[in-house]
């Protein structure tokens, strides 16, 4: 498992992640669009409460995992375009290769 998935109780308050799991172990996740995150607000003895970037906030079971940080993919909400992924330009590798 990576170091930056954990279980929610065991995430302390104020830090921002995404990629909840909204019942425990299950594939259903919260927070997945590029840029957004939420906030751990606190902790009490059976559940976590988490604030959502819409201002509501839920309480979640302890044991549910996700991932700290925010999720990848905008420098800016106003440019969707941005991409996570680096797609590799094949004519500069080419030249690169000549050059050895």
């Amino acid at each position: 498992m990576s170091k930056n998935i954990l279980d929610l109780g065991s995430i302390p308050d104020g830090t921002l992640v995404c990629n909840i799991e909204k019942i425990l172990v299950t594939v259903e996740k919260l927070i997945k669009a590029a840029g957004t995150s939420a906030i751990v607000f606190s902790h009490s003895v059976d559940s976590v409460k988490v604030k959502f970037p819409s201002g509501m906030i839920l309480n979640m079971n302890l044991k549910c995992r996700t991932m700290i940080g925010v999720a990848a993919g905008v420098e800016n909400q106003k440019n969707r375009s941005l991409k996570p992924v680096i797609k590799l330009n094949i004519c500069n590798l080419e030249e690169d290769y000549t050059q050895l």
